[in-house]
């Protein structure tokens, strides 16, 4: 099996791990599920990121990225944290984008730099929230396709020895 068809089955194995679950006010959230692959749930810290505690957005947003993730070929992969999987979940509606920004005081910081890199220092709250939450899920794709590969290498060097035994 070819290290690019691993990498298929592993971005396949990780968009299936997830669901959406209800809390007892009824509220959903996406959540691993309980039969999730052990490789997942040890990964997962890895893609979600250090700088926060984990949260419903950013779950949500790893679902979406690892579905998205699952139906590109993996020679496209180079390209996949700038492409249109991104630009597709930032939000758009005011509500969401100043819920993202209160949900916690690293996202007001990070959406007034993300406004000074962008030069765009003048950009109102809700344009600085989308700049934001595109570098924030950027982010995350990037360290998703570094979790998959680096699953998938690990697969192919295990074919491998099995095939040489």
């Amino acid at each position: 099996m070819e290290l690019r068809d691993i990498k298929q089955a592993v971005a396949d194995e990780l968009a299936k791990a997830f669901e959406t679950a209800k809390r007892d006010n009824g509220e959903t959230f996406t959540r691993l599920k309980d039969d999730a692959p052990q490789w997942i749930d040890d990964s997962l810290s890895d893609i979600h990121g250090t700088d926060m505690f984990p949260d419903d957005w950013r779950y949500e947003k790893i679902q979406s990225l690892a579905f998205s993730l699952a139906e590109t070929d993996p020679d496209e992969w180079e390209d996949f944290p700038h492409g249109e999987a991104i630009d597709s979940l930032v939000d758009i509606y005011y509500s969401d984008l100043t819920a993202y920004i209160a949900s916690s005081v690293n996202r007001l910081h990070a959406a007034n730099d993300a406004a000074k890199e962008y030069g765009d220092e003048s950009a109102d709250i809700e344009t600085r929230a989308g700049y934001a939450q595109y570098q924030e899920i950027s982010e995350i794709a990037y360290r998703m396709i570094e979790v998959v590969e680096s699953e998938a290498e690990s697969r192919e060097y295990d074919l491998d020895l099995e095939e040489e035994e």
